[in-house]
């Protein structure tokens, strides 16, 4: 069942809710899975927020650069 549960992680909680046995999960193993959901999304969005914050640092360093080059 752990690999049952660690595959269902990969869906999203819509595609979980609207599978066809979703109501023949058990409530632990549906925990479980949520869980999973989450914690990847969160790993996603943590991601997502240092590539955010990458690009925000190479914008300011090229717009510094502008600036500097306008200054001649």
């Amino acid at each position: 069942m752990l690999t049952s549960v660690a595959e269902a992680s990969h869906l999203s909680l819509r595609e979980l809710n609207d599978h066809d046995m979703c109501d023949l999960i058990e409530p632990s193993y549906y925990k479980k899975i949520v869980e999973g959901i989450v914690k990847r999304l969160e790993k996603e969005l943590g991601k997502a927020h240092l590539a955010h914050k990458k690009m925000k640092d190479v914008k300011e360093k090229c717009l510094k650069e502008v600036f500097e080059l306008e200054d001649f």
